[in-house]
């Protein structure tokens, strides 16, 4: 007769696996930035998806500091140009999620994929523009703009650092030089 495993058993013992592995994982890859030789690829864990729900939630976060902001002082100035910076990390994610599926060739998801999100860039280009040329009276409603991209994201509690946006509107414009447009 067979003995029967209790389920409780089971998902400790899948949980404990699934540690080990995260374990496994993060050891690589800390020796791999180490430098250590020999060493086989690491798996990225931080899928697109996270990476896009995470950038999303820091615009959020941003834009409602910036609400109650009262004056444009620097502060306010690098979280406008953090939001560039997440908005462009989103259209990164975007692509590499596209990439998946073309590849398994699910180009109707993958076109639906685009068009959802095929706001991302040119709204990051209008902020961008915004703020080299420093037209900050129009800034708000470019991040207006924004809100119904975001409706779905509720904020209870801030979680994102004032380090997430420090000195974004310098390395932006650093940026702008280094392209060789005129700020």
């Amino acid at each position: 007769m067979r003995q029967r495993i209790p389920q409780s058993k089971i998902y400790h013992d899948s949980m404990r696996f699934l540690d080990v592995v995260a374990n496994l994982a993060y050891t690589l890859a800390v020796q791999s930035n180490l430098g250590e030789k020999g060493m086989s690829r690491v798996i990225n864990l931080a899928d697109p998806g996270k990476r896009r729900n995470h950038e999303r939630r820091t615009i959020a976060e941003v834009l409602r500091h910036l609400m109650l902001k009262r004056t444009l002082d620097q502060e306010a100035k690098d979280m406008a140009a953090t939001l560039v910076f997440c908005l462009r990390e989103i259209a990164v994610t975007v692509e590499v999620s596209v990439a998946a599926w073309e590849k398994r060739n699910y180009y109707l998801k993958a076109d639906r994929f685009c068009r959802e999100w095929e706001w991302v860039l040119p709204t990051a280009e209008r902020l961008r523009d915004l703020i080299v040329h420093e037209r900050w009276e129009q800034l708000p409603q470019g991040l207006a703009q924004l809100a119904p991209h975001l409706a779905d994201i509720h904020i209870t509690k801030m979680t994102r650092d004032p380090s997430a946006w420090q000195s974004g509107h310098s390395r932006l414009l650093g940026e702008c030089r280094a392209a060789h447009q005129q700020p």
